[in-house]
């Protein structure tokens, strides 16, 4: 499909999805001040406004449901889409595609058997991808995880919030030989990345899981690497085998080329890979009006595929757990 039907339709999609978006939103707060002029009317004793906003303000909450939904499905519908048009050409240059969908994710089960991944709870996810990369099998896709957080307002009423802790790739590759232990590799909290992507990686998913009581902290004989990450392991001879001098020194490289924090672990003949960057990888910029703006997009796609790659490669090159 040519550029200049791909940018008309996402932009007919988009507006789709923006009105529809909007819809939803006055009809929820027009039926919010329906319901309250109704009380009031109530308070007056004016039984025919009472009748008159009532009866709006239900119907407004009812629109406000089933255009919510509507709303759910545009959006859907575009990141289809932009997922089979524009994400899917990029992602199958470097790895052979045999599933893809732009709007589901790896389960939940696979996700927390990684070891590396905070407590969460509510969870979102897109691009899932099943394939084959340089003769090995993969499985990827974009996450999001938050947990509900409580806290007291001005008034001293209670109120709740949610709070993002993981955004970015994960990703799941067999490595076709059992392992009797696990190794987790932990990036440390830097001040001079973001915000928000490491708080509370870890905590409740060590307890969660059961790890907490027999893994050790391993000290590597590189101090550069131990100042970046935390390894913890139920096997120390395993983890000397997997963290190389070579191995350390290009996880390092890797995780500078990511912009996020790398995550890692291996784990029951599998290994996971976890960038909290904050970022949902294959989507295209907001406004899409020209051509430029859809190359653009391209290349931001090929970057932030590049960005996962590299250190998928670093995992990869230890051959030895392949065999």
């Amino acid at each position: 499909m040519d550029n200049k039907t791909i940018i008309k339709e996402i932009r007919k999609r988009q507006k789709k999805a923006k009105n529809l978006c909007n819809l939803w939103f006055f009809a929820a707060f027009g039926s919010f001040f329906c319901l309250v002029a109704a009380f009031i009317s109530m308070g007056v004793e004016a039984p025919l406004f009472v009748i008159l906003f009532g009866g709006l303000g239900i119907a407004g909450q009812i629109y406000r449901f089933k255009g919510e939904n509507v709303h759910k499905k545009a959006e859907k519908e575009l990141k289809n889409y932009i997922g089979e048009q524009v994400a899917k050409p990029i992602i199958a240059e470097k790895i052979d595609i045999i599933e893809y969908d732009p709007s589901s994710k790896l389960n939940e089960k696979a996700i927390r058997a990684s070891g590396i991944m905070p407590g969460y709870d509510r969870i979102t996810g897109s691009d899932y991808i099943k394939g084959s990369y340089k003769g090995h099998e993969l499985v990827y896709c974009d996450l999001e995880l938050e947990y509900e957080k409580e806290y007291r307002d001005s008034d001293g009423d209670r109120r709740t919030t949610w709070v993002t802790v993981f955004e970015g790739p994960f990703v799941r590759i067999p490595l076709g030989k059992d392992m009797k232990g696990y190794v987790k590799i932990k990036e440390r909290k830097n001040p001079k990345k973001k915000k928000g992507f490491m708080d509370d990686l870890f905590e409740s998913a060590a307890k969660s899981l059961g790890f907490e009581s027999k893994e050790s902290v391993v000290e590597l004989e590189s101090t550069a690497f131990n100042e970046q990450f935390e390894v913890k392991t139920t096997d120390e001879e395993m983890a000397f085998y997997i963290l190389t001098p070579q191995f350390m020194e290009n996880i390092i490289e890797a995780d500078q080329y990511a912009q996020g924090y790398t995550n890692i672990s291996f784990k029951d003949g599998i290994a996971y890979i976890a960038i909290n960057n904050g970022r949902d990888s294959f989507e295209v910029t907001k406004n899409m009006y020209s051509e430029k703006r859809l190359e653009q997009s391209r290349q931001e796609m090929r970057q932030d595929l590049s960005r996962i790659l590299k250190i998928l490669d670093e995992v990869l090159e230890k051959e030895q757990l392949f065999s």
